[in-house]
């Protein structure tokens, strides 16, 4: 039996979540893997991370991986379209999934709390970014840089402010 699968992915610099939604709108299986974010992990193991969590959400649930029409990916670093695009034909390569889009994990936060209207969203998991969107479909965006440009909410730059800290606590 041939079925309809969609696949969402959320993808960060720690794990990589992934739902197979059928065409009712309902979650059939999900999936979590390894980090996704190309800029901290290199774009293979990033796309391999995916593949294998899209692998362990079919197997759990009976379905193939054809089965899947198409896949919306969101990761965190890739807000630089090249690297979208680098992702995108990885993952196409590996999974036959040939209606791919490769956004940023910060815009389907987005999306997924206000459905394309106004409003606003903040991560704070590894990374950190702020993204939001007004009345009149305008988009602002702050931080996201990672660790080395600024990414001070994420756990990274908590960690690194507590070791900083605990530093100069036993300095005197």
């Amino acid at each position: 039996m041939s079925y309809q699968l969609f696949l969402g992915v959320d993808g960060g610099g720690t794990k990589t979540n992934v739902a197979l939604m059928n065409e009712s709108g309902e979650v059939v299986s999900e999936a979590s893997g390894g980090p996704s974010n190309p800029l901290r992990v290199g774009v293979e193991t990033a796309v391999a991370n995916i593949t294998k969590a899209l692998n362990e959400a079919c197997d759990a649930a009976g379905f193939s991986r054809g089965d899947v029409v198409a896949a919306t990916l969101g990761l965190a670093g890739v807000r630089r379209k090249d690297i979208r695009e680098r992702v995108r034909e990885s993952f196409v390569a590996r999974s036959g999934i040939r209606k791919t889009h490769v956004t940023t994990d910060a815009e389907i936060a987005l999306y997924g709390t206000t459905f394309g209207k106004a409003g606003i969203v903040v991560i704070a998991g590894t990374g950190s970014v702020c993204l939001g969107i007004n009345d009149k479909g305008e988009r602002a965006v702050a931080g996201g840089w990672g660790p080395l440009a600024g990414d001070e909410g994420g756990g990274r730059g908590i960690a690194d402010q507590a070791l900083h800290r605990i530093a100069k606590a036993s300095d005197g």
